[in-house]
């Protein structure tokens, strides 16, 4: 069923790309990038082709970012323990903007406002921030999490370069599933699972198998674009939830 999945979307792409919007082919990135990173060799028959998986990857760079307050004070305070940090870098292979990172490390530093949780008041995370932590994990970078309501706890500037330096401290012991000085693969093409921490996530699918269409629509229901769309917004509402 996933072959036949894949079938639909490349076909549809081929014959009219402007019928995807930027969040459509967004999320066909993601899931591609799923495949690629975390299955390897064994999802390559279910990559779209070269110059579609370019297509969706630069969707992703198109989606507008916005800076906000709490990120600018994040970005001080970073400054004044550590150089060489980026503010709003687009990180080669996943094509995500990153709030904060340091490229040389690979470390990646994400700012979590209020619209990262659930709710205002619930300090669980959506699933498009766990899944962007699972996809640039999976790609080699350590990925620390900056929340709101503890940024607001730091009251002082030697308080929040304390809670930066701890932060730090912690990713630099963290083993890197990539080499820093290593060369990026590129943004379209498959490779192999970055590490064996990576694929053996809490994500529970075992392969590709594991995003195949629900067999409760039907017997042998009709593929469509909206029904692919749909069943990759599930699948993508599932793996970032079982990555928790």
């Amino acid at each position: 069923m996933i072959a036949e999945c894949v079938r639909v979307v490349s076909d549809s792409l081929a014959q009219d790309p402007s019928g995807w919007s930027i969040g459509d082919r967004s999320q066909l990135h993601q899931w591609q990038l799923w495949l690629s990173l975390e299955h390897g060799a064994d999802a390559q028959q279910y990559l779209l082709s070269a110059s579609q998986r370019q297509l969706c990857c630069a969707a992703l760079r198109e989606e507008p970012t916005t800076t906000s307050k709490l990120h600018l004070s994040v970005w001080a305070a970073i400054l004044g323990v550590r150089s060489g940090s980026t503010m709003e870098y687009v990180e080669p292979l996943t094509g995500y903007s990153l709030d904060l990172a340091l490229p040389s490390s690979r470390i990646a530093i994400e700012v979590d406002g209020p619209s990262h949780f659930l709710l205002p008041d619930n300090r669980k995370p959506n699933g498009p921030t766990l899944l962007k932590r699972r996809l640039l994990t999976a790609a080699g970078w350590r990925v620390i999490n900056v929340p709101f309501y503890e940024w607001e706890g730091q009251k002082t500037d030697g308080e929040r370069h304390a809670y930066l330096e701890k932060a730090l401290a912690w990713a630099e012991a963290q083993e890197a599933t990539a080499k820093p000085d290593s060369p990026l693969p590129s943004a379209v093409a498959p490779h192999p699972p970055a590490s064996k921490a990576a694929s053996s996530s809490s994500f529970r699918g075992d392969g590709p198998e594991s995003c195949r269409l629900r067999e409760d629509a039907g017997p042998r229901a009709a593929l469509t674009r909206g029904s692919v769309l749909g069943e990759l917004r599930r699948e993508r509402r599932e793996a970032a939830q079982l990555s928790t």
